[in-house]
């Protein structure tokens, strides 16, 4: 069987197969858009900005659906898309930090909903100045969220 068809922006879920079921039960498989280059307008980046959070939510979106307690994620955007790391690692930050599972719009809801499911999101990072990127891009999108020094509970 093949891969199933992710559409830009989109993620689909498959269970684990093979070696990583000793340590995964499913995989989520997302689609980043092509990031539009230096030479882009605004609407191209704010498009790309949109597809994007639309990928890490569609992601987080099947996790919860599917009872998943801990998600790893990779920085997706950048590499083989063209996103600048800092971009990639903003955007990243933001759809994580303003995701909320479908139904669940206001802050105590969304509380609550997150500690039934979805426990612990990890992002990972290959090399020690993107992690930093990351984390500097983590701690301006939340607080943004008006949370103290964090965010919501599940996102580590």
């Amino acid at each position: 069987e093949g891969l199933p068809h992710v559409p830009t922006g989109g993620a689909e879920l498959t269970p684990a197969t093979e070696e990583l079921l000793n340590s995964l039960s499913y995989i989520v498989h997302a689609c980043a858009p092509f990031h539009p280059g230096k030479a882009s307008g605004h609407d191209d980046i704010t498009r790309w900005q949109l597809l994007m959070r639309a990928c890490y939510h569609a992601s987080f979106d099947l996790a919860h659906a599917h009872g998943l307690g801990v998600l790893a994620v990779p920085l997706l955007g950048a590499g083989a898309r063209g996103a600048p790391v800092k971009q990639a690692a903003a955007a990243a930050a933001t759809a994580a930090a303003h995701w909320r599972p479908k139904g669940h719009g206001e802050r105590e809801d969304a509380e609550a909903c997150h500690s039934s499911r979805i426990r612990e999101l990890r992002f990972a990072a290959q090399h020690s100045e993107t992690a930093r990127i990351l984390a500097e891009a983590f701690d301006v999108a939340l607080r943004g969220t008006g949370g103290a020094g964090g965010g919501p509970s599940w996102l580590s």
